[in-house]
């Protein structure tokens, strides 16, 4: 009976563990939790981050409006820049992400409901709400 009930005890704990272990959304199998449409709240560049009230005072406001990338499927994505659109591909790897497009490509990492995308000098976070 002690037996039994160490073993019960085991296999509860071992599914508790399972239970707690929490995915991103990144992954081979899990890329389709990142679907969806991530607006753009920060642009830092040259140490400068400029976030939705730096860029009100400065009349600005509508511009991290016009930014975002969109999550299409587990493969594809599009980014939106200021009317300017660009299609490509991303990989994901962990919390890392490697976007491609146009020839260009681009390393972003996932952080719950934010993608921040570092290039050429410039990091950009986008979150889907």
């Amino acid at each position: 009976m002690k037996k039994t009930i160490a073993v019960l005890l085991v296999l509860m704990l071992s599914l508790i563990m399972l239970a707690g272990c929490k995915s991103n959304g990144v992954g081979d199998k899990g890329s389709a939790k990142l679907t969806g449409k991530y607006t753009a709240v920060s642009i830092t560049e040259n140490g400068t981050e400029l976030d939705a009230n730096a860029l009100k005072e400065m009349g600005l406001e509508d511009m991290l409006s016009e930014m975002f990338i969109e999550i299409i499927d587990e493969n594809n994505y599009i980014l939106y820049m200021m009317g300017f659109e660009v299609e490509g591909q991303y990989k994901s790897e962990g919390y890392d992400l490697t976007l491609t497009a146009e020839g260009d490509i681009m390393e972003a990492t996932v952080d719950g409901n934010k993608i921040t995308i570092d290039h050429e000098g410039k990091k950009m976070v986008f979150e889907r709400k």
